[in-house]
């Protein structure tokens, strides 16, 4: 299910065996974009300055793209380069570059699937080498151009699926050297021709941590005698445990551990980002459980109660909701709740209104719940209009909850 608007991307890089930032892509990204982006360099470094992890990490992100083909795309960078040449050949020279480069565990997890997973490193492998090292995106209007550190325009042209496969059988050492620089490319080490430069694009890379190009401009020459304007991704997450992402915004956006306070600014529907930037989208999907829980056993009234109960500042409200939803909730705090109310009140609003309007929302763009909502109005002969919005209740009467059990197989 995505919530957001048709061809909205993100774009991240280089987690380096950290394992939290696929947790985000899996639990936020992927529901907010229509497309995630991962510029390579998942392996080496991490938490114990040795790779601890990095394989099975590039192993999850390959089961992903393959569970969302038209969905997660990865792009390999240079450390990918290291992992593919050592696991198909052997190859001394990627070796050494991935000690050198703190992927001592990359080589022992590598050995290990050698000898006791042959099947599956081959596997791993042969989807590594297939991936594109260059891909392009359009979205309102606007073209962008994603590689792990420098993207060939001239190579683009010839082979736009150009993957390491590709690169690492050139023997022409000048051909060779050219589509290295496609994850290499650092514009404070290295030269490069404005011809291969593509014009009319965004460029976005990883490859560059934070650290190594603070005040230094990342803009190529162009094609065309102008200049590209170029994007990085990098934040060495390593180091400073938060990681940067882009979604076509004016800049890269900062997104950090433990907490979801990047969500995309493409969500169509504005009263859900006016939920969400109440809050967070964490907070959200966590009362989105629970109203869903509420609504599949006892109907949905159940759920438009809970909601009033906490809109009127009543501590009863928790009786209407399991012990795992209800301690969720708890320790997000009432007030939460309240703000994301209030920040989709109108003038004039009764409670009722402001809380049919949120569960018109959540109806809007939760598939589950929309679910859950349409059999309810097909067992009781109503809309789901007359479910989201029934007539408004006198004042000074209060409306308990259903003993009706609902269940639904599919959600039971």
């Amino acid at each position: 299910m995505s919530n957001s608007a048709s061809g909205s991307f993100v774009v991240v890089s280089d987690f380096h065996a950290v394992k939290w930032p696929l947790q985000k892509v899996k639990e936020h990204y992927i529901k907010e974009y229509d497309k995630v982006y991962i510029l390579g360099d998942v392996t080496d470094r991490g938490e114990n300055g040795r790779g601890k992890d990095g394989i099975r990490l590039l192993q999850e992100i390959k089961e992903l793209s393959e569970q969302y083909p038209e969905k997660v795309v990865y792009v390999p960078g240079n450390h990918d380069s290291f992992v593919y040449l050592y696991g198909t050949t052997g190859d001394l020279s990627a070796k050494n570059c991935l000690t050198r480069n703190h992927g001592e565990d990359t080589i022992k997890d590598i050995e290990n699937m050698r000898r006791n997973n042959p099947e599956a490193l081959k596997d791993l492998l042969t989807w590594l080498g297939n991936q594109p090292l260059q891909v392009m995106h359009q979205y309102n209007g606007k073209t962008y151009a994603l590689a792990h550190a420098f993207f060939n325009d001239l190579i683009y042209s010839l082979n736009p699926d150009f993957n390491l496969k590709t690169l690492t059988a050139i023997k022409n050492q000048t051909a060779r050297n050219l589509g290295e620089q496609i994850i290499w490319f650092r514009k404070s080490d290295n030269s490069y021709n404005p011809e291969h430069v593509p014009a009319d694009v965004i460029e976005v890379v990883g490859h560059t941590p934070e650290s190594a190009r603070e005040g230094y401009n990342l803009d190529l020459n162009n094609s065309r005698g102008g200049r590209t304007k170029v994007i990085c991704v990098d934040g060495g997450i390593v180091y400073e445990d938060n990681m940067l992402k882009y979604d076509g915004g004016q800049s890269e956006v900062r997104t950090v551990n433990g907490y979801h306070q990047d969500t995309s600014s493409m969500i169509e529907d504005p009263n859900l980002l006016d939920i969400i930037d109440a809050t967070s989208f964490e907070d959200y999907s966590t009362v989105l459980e629970a109203i869903k829980e509420s609504a599949i056993k006892h109907g949905v009234e159940q759920a438009r109660i809970v909601l009033t109960e906490i809109a009127n500042a009543n501590d009863d409200w928790y009786i209407y909701v399991s012990r795992d939803n209800r301690d969720a909730m708890r320790a997000m705090g009432d007030d939460q709740i309240r703000l994301m109310l209030n920040s989709i009140e109108r003038p004039y609003d009764e409670t009722s209104d402001t809380v049919n309007r949120f569960l018109a929302t959540l109806y809007d763009n939760d598939a589950e719940f929309k679910v859950i909502v349409d059999y309810q109005a097909a067992e009781e002969n109503k809309s789901a209009s007359e479910m989201l919005n029934p007539p408004r209740q006198k004042e000074d009467t209060k409306v308990y909850g259903k003993t009706t059990s609902y269940s639904m197989p599919i959600y039971s």
